[in-house]
C-alpha cells in the first residue's frame, strides 16, 4: 500500500484537507467549526496509510478541531513553524525576512512553484498580493478586505445597506441595491487587483512576472482580471498546498 501524507491549509473560514500520495491530490474543503465533518472525513480516509498531517495555519479554532480529530484517530502531526521555513528558504535560496510572523499560508504559496518572479493573488477570507523577485528575495504583500467581506462591513457601518448575497458577473452600475453592492464587492476588487499590479510591475520592474490567482474567492474575479487589462493569468486554486507538498519533501 503508498504511503500518503495528510496536508491541513487551514484559513480563517475553512480548511482544505487533501490526501496526498506522491503522485497526485484528493481534496474537501470543510468549515472551521464543523468537527463532525472533520472526523467523518479522516474516518473516511482511514485505510489510506496516513503517515502524518502538515498543518498550516492561521486560525486558532480550526487548529484545535483539526488536532482533537487527529488524536482521536492517532494521526501524527507537525505544525510548519518559522524554523521549517527557515530551513526550506536556507536549502533553497530563498530570502524571506520576516519568517518570524509571516504567515504559513503565505510562505506556502511563495514556494508553490519554482519559477521566479511572480506576483500572487490571494483572494481568500483576507486578500493578498504578494511580490517575489527573480532573485526569490520576497519583498512583502499588499492586503486588502475581501470580496465577501465588503457587504458584511456595509452592513455593520449603515443603517440602510443589508449584507446581500453576491450575485456572480454583476453589472459595473445597476439600479438595484443588491447589484451595485455586487459591483462594488467583485468588480471592485479586480479593478483593485489589476492596477496594483500593474503598479507593482511598473516600481520593481517586474514586467516578466508571472501572475498566479489563487485563494477561495479568486474563482470570483477569475473571468474578470483580463477583461480589466491583466493578461496571462495563471489559475492555481492549489497553490498553497503545492507549496506544503514542497515542505514535506525537504
Amino acid at each position: 500500500m503508498k504511503e500518503t501524507y495528510l496536508i491541513a491549509d487551514i484559513g480563517n473560514t475553512t480548511i482544505d484537507l487533501a490526501l496526498y500520495d506522491g503522485l497526485g491530490i484528493e481534496k474537501v474543503k470543510i468549515t472551521n467549526q464543523n468537527q463532525k465533518q472533520i472526523e467523518e472525513q479522516l474516518t473516511k480516509w482511514k485505510g489510506n496509510n496516513i503517515q502524518s498531517c502538515l498543518i498550516s495555519s492561521v486560525n486558532k479554532e480550526g487548529s484545535e478541531n483539526l488536532i482533537l480529530s487527529l488524536n482521536q484517530q492517532e494521526i501524527p502531526f507537525e505544525i510548519i513553524t518559522p524554523k521549517m521555513m527557515d530551513d526550506f528558504a536556507n536549502q533553497y535560496g530563498y530570502t524571506i525576512t520576516n519568517t518570524s510572523y509571516l504567515g504559513t499560508d503565505l510562505f506556502c504559496d511563495i514556494i508553490a512553484k519554482e519559477e521566479v518572479p511572480q506576483i500572487i493573488i490571494d483572494l481568500g477570507t483576507v486578500g493578498k498580493i504578494l511580490y517575489l523577485d527573480c532573485d526569490k528575495i520576497f519583498h512583502g504583500c499588499a492586503i486588502f478586505p475581501d470580496i465577501r467581506r465588503i457587504p458584511q462591513m456595509l452592513e455593520q457601518s449603515t443603517d440602510l445597506l443589508e449584507n446581500y448575497g453576491l450575485s456572480k458577473n454583476p453589472p459595473l452600475v445597476s439600479l438595484k441595491t443588491e447589484e451595485c453592492i455586487s459591483s462594488g464587492a467583485i468588480n471592485g476588487v479586480a479593478c483593485l487587483v489589476v492596477s496594483m499590479v500593474k503598479q507593482i510591475k511598473k516600481k520593481y520592474d517586474a514586467f516578466d512576472s508571472q501572475i498566479i490567482l489563487t485563494g477561495g474567492d479568486s474563482h470570483y474575479v477569475s473571468a474578470l482580471l483580463e477583461e480589466f487589462g491583466l493578461e496571462d493569468v495563471i489559475y492555481d486554486p492549489d497553490l498553497s498546498i503545492k507549496g506544503m507538498i514542497r515542505l514535506l519533501n525537504l
